[in-house]
């Protein structure tokens, strides 16, 4: 995994440092003077940097033409003191897109085909460009939302009784391009009597003509519709100010937190019928322009409104497209009875604005800056907010998934030894992993694969959650088998899975993250310390299958490697337990031996390791409780089961005698016994310090 990159000055090849980079793709460059006017994309670029700058986080400016696919490598253009500077760097992992209208597509689309070929992430996803892009598709999604906020539309097919069916609805009717945008190439039918006028947007200019009939309409626009696909849309009875029509343009933005809003009103020319900038429409603050039109209460009513229908929208399709949307913008409209409409969908939009006032942002006064700053820079704000918080989510290339529970809940992540597959062999620790909120274990046995009606049965019943596969079974019609079963999977070198997994747990407004690895990546003392930039209270889980006394990690412990970096350690070799070793609050068990301990007539011993999560006056409480079992795979009949008293206190001197700390400290072991038997209880973190 790329975290940190390092980049080169053009000018000198010098190596200047090491950094998180997000990209923005554009179309065409043009650097221009910060003293000079700016173009649109220097304007851009600058309130991006504004806000990623703050939270350490750096801006490539790029084209794909200036990508070189066999290096991996992209020259383009940083900001630096203020002043664009032109580099060469890796290509980043995360890129927001806002590449359209140049007409080198060739070159644009090799490179999106490429970037998701090989993990790199471009937002907008291109899913949801698919949808945005598409009119009539946008018009099917959304009627599933709901059928009323989406103006009746057809495909259009040169056909005048269809015409007919249209302005029965209304005097007026749209036929736009199916893959239009900026309002361009739109023909809009009037009937005025026996009359109809129809009017054509093009590149800011409006031609209007009279026809008698509907035929010669359709022949008109033949003739001017250069092959496109079209579509027919009803027209809105919206409401006018000052005999113009306007929209809404909303923006919304997701990150870690949720939905950010941000919108502003559209007004087209007099007499017009479009209110699209391009085609000559101005923008305006939504708050303020309301209020010319409606009393200040129904205007607040209304806005609350567009906010709550907004995000209800963009929740909709996020949760339809899983979770890929960052940015989208929806194009509202209100009618005489104060219904709202989504005209459009827009995964480009513009900077709010006026854009004519960002090339001297740079350079205003406190005051001036203020002016704007509540949609140009909170635009650029928010955008960056939501691609940092893209690369968050990939900052472990992981499965993630969120927990949302009470204040006064807790939270059981069960972790279990190797097990030897087979229907009965859970038979006695059934419920201790029935009661659990999430079971992570690693399964050995091909049995799995060949029996897949009794694999999905026992597994779900059993409340599997993650499962790490050992070699035998780790394959893609394995992983294909868990993911239809909704467990998650965990191992290497697999294209459908994954090294680690990502446990968000909401206590109310209160969040815990523990984080479980299979083993250490190259560069993970960089991620360790991007999660705890992320996460303040990462809970670190090392889960893993083998290990070898020379190996890296063996050389860290005794540095404060382990209670620096990972909390809870779990290693397995087919061999006896070879030590517990405790420093500070973090542990490790290694060896627990994947159930195969019987050495010297030693009794089968391994561990069913609980930890219970809890939030207490907002602070995380977490308890490590030790469950013993019995287990011996080297019999048929083997089924694992808790201890009986005499063979929990043998236990218990079996394993304070394999217990090392980092210097002679007491360890606060406590003996304790519930439904499931006999166990140990450990406090760790703010926990212990309660005690």
């Amino acid at each position: 995994m790329e975290s940190i990159i390092d980049f080169f000055d053009i000018n000198d090849n010098s190596r200047i440092t090491q950094v998180r980079w997000i990209g923005q793709i554009f179309h065409t460059i043009k650097i221009a003077k910060l003293e000079d006017q700016p173009t649109w994309m220097m304007a851009r670029a600058l309130l991006l940097e504004q806000e990623l700058i703050k939270h350490n986080y750096k801006l490539i400016c790029y084209t794909p033409q200036d990508v070189n696919l066999k290096e991996k490598t992209v020259v383009g253009y940083m900001i630096e003191n203020g002043q664009f500077k032109k580099i060469c760097m890796p290509i980043p992992r995360i890129n927001g897109e806002f590449y359209f209208g140049s007409k080198n597509h060739e070159v644009y689309h090799i490179f999106l085909s490429w970037a998701l070929k090989h993990g790199y992430e471009i937002y907008p996803d291109a899913t949801i460009r698919d949808l945005a892009v598409d009119k009539l598709y946008t018009a099917e999604v959304l009627s599933k939302y709901d059928k009323s906020i989406v103006p009746y539309t057809q495909i259009y097919r040169d056909d005048v009784e269809q015409l007919k069916f249209f302005l029965q609805k209304s005097d007026k009717l749209f036929i736009k391009p199916r893959f239009g945008r900026m309002g361009d190439g739109i023909f809009i039918i009037k009937q005025d009597n026996n009359q109809y006028l129809i009017s054509y947007y093009y590149n800011a200019k409006t031609q209007s003509v009279v026809f008698d009939d509907l035929s010669d309409c359709i022949l008109y626009i033949k003739e001017n519709a250069e092959d496109k696909q079209y579509i027919l849309q009803e027209a809105i009875n919206v409401i006018r100010y000052d005999n113009a029509i306007f929209d809404l343009r909303i923006v919304m933005f997701s990150d870690e937190k949720g939905w950010h809003f941000l919108s502003e009103v559209r007004v087209g020319a007099k007499s017009s019928d479009v209110s699209n900038i391009h085609q000559g429409g101005q923008t305006f603050f939504t708050e303020e322009f309301l209020n010319k039109i409606f009393s200040k209460d129904r205007s607040f009513l209304i806005l609350q409104k567009i906010k709550k229908t907004a995000t209800e929208i963009v929740t909709f399709l996020n949760k339809k497209y899983h979770g890929v949307i960052n940015e989208l913008a929806l194009d509202l409209l209100i009618d005489k009875d104060e219904n709202l409409y989504v005209a459009e969908l827009n995964t480009k939009p513009g900077l709010a604005g006026n854009p004519s006032e960002y090339h001297s942002y740079p350079q205003m006064s406190d005051n001036e800056k203020q002016k704007i700053e509540d949609l140009a820079a909170k635009n650029g704000k928010f955008l960056a907010l939501s691609l940092m918080n893209r690369y968050r989510l990939r900052l472990l290339d992981n499965h993630h998934r969120t927990f949302k529970l009470k204040k006064d809940d807790s939270f059981e992540l069960l972790i279990l030894d190797s097990l030897y597959f087979n229907e009965n062999y859970y038979k006695n620790i059934k419920p201790i992993m029935q009661n659990a909120d999430f079971v992570l274990a690693n399964l050995e046995n091909a049995t799995i694969v060949n029996n897949p009606e009794i694999a999905s049965k026992v597994l779900v019943k059993h409340n599997f959650s993650l499962v790490s596969l050992s070699s035998d079974v780790n394959n893609n019609q394995t992983h294909q088998m868990f993911e239809n079963l909704n467990i998650l999977t965990l191992t290497a070198g697999i294209d459908k899975a994954t090294r680690h997994f990502v446990g968000e747990l909401h206590f109310n407004e209160r969040k815990t993250v523990f984080v479980i690895f299979t083993e250490i990546p190259k560069d993970f003392d960089f991620q360790i310390k991007q999660l705890k930039e992320f996460y303040p209270n990462v809970f670190v889980i090392l889960y893993q299958q083998w290990f070898y006394d020379n190996d890296e990690l063996n050389h860290k412990i005794d540095d404060g490697y382990l209670d620096k970096a990972i909390n809870l350690i779990i290693r397995y070799r087919n061999s006896s337990f070879l030590e517990i070793k405790v420093i500070g609050n973090s542990w490790m068990f290694s060896s627990m031996g994947k159930f195969k301990i019987k050495k010297n007539s030693e009794i089968c011993y391994s561990l069913i390791i609980s930890l219970s999560i809890r939030c207490i006056n907002d602070i995380d409480n977490i308890i490590l409780n030790l469950y013993p079992i019995i287990s011996d795979t080297t019999t048929n009949s083997n089924q694992p089961r808790f201890l009986n008293e005499n063979e929990f206190f043998h236990f218990l001197e079996v394993i304070t005698s394999k217990m090392q700390t980092k210097g002679n400290e007491k360890i606060a072991i406590d003996v304790k016994k519930d439904k499931f038997g006999l166990y140990l209880e450990v406090l760790l973190g703010e926990a212990q310090k309660a005690e």
